[in-house]
């Protein structure tokens, strides 16, 4: 199963077993935690891309509502959003600790996106 369908769930259980009565609470923490830790990764990964914290700043003011910053169900499209730093990798970096959770973890849908529009997919070579 993919991380990014897990985290919902992984928050989700941990919220309800720390305590049932302060789950809304506990839940709107966590998703928090995991939106500012996408956000972080964005912000300090090697990628092609200039701007950095202005990317971050870009993910958290894409028009949407605003229940996608604090319930744990969305959490997912949050952590999907890392795909994008896998693609746009700097070639030259050597840090590929990040890179490779990333695509370990998200290498199926990245692989689908990147045979429908053909692009390359670094680091990952596809076998025949």
């Amino acid at each position: 199963m993919d991380i990014w369908l897990l985290v919902p769930k992984l928050i989700t259980i941990s919220a309800a077993s720390i305590s049932f009565s302060q789950y809304p609470l506990i839940s709107t923490l966590l998703a928090w935690g995991v939106t500012l830790a996408v956000c972080y990764i964005i912000a300090t990964a090697p990628i092609q891309l200039r701007g950095g914290l202005l990317l971050a700043v870009a993910c958290l003011l894409v028009p949407s509502d605003p229940e996608v910053f604090g319930l744990p169900l969305y959490t997912f499209w949050w952590v999907s959003i890392l795909l994008f730093v896998v693609v746009f990798w700097n070639q030259q970096s050597t840090d590929w600790g990040l890179r490779s959770a990333i695509i370990a973890t998200g290498k199926r849908p990245l692989l689908q996106t990147g045979r429908c529009f053909g692009l390359p997919i670094p680091g990952y070579q596809q076998s025949r």
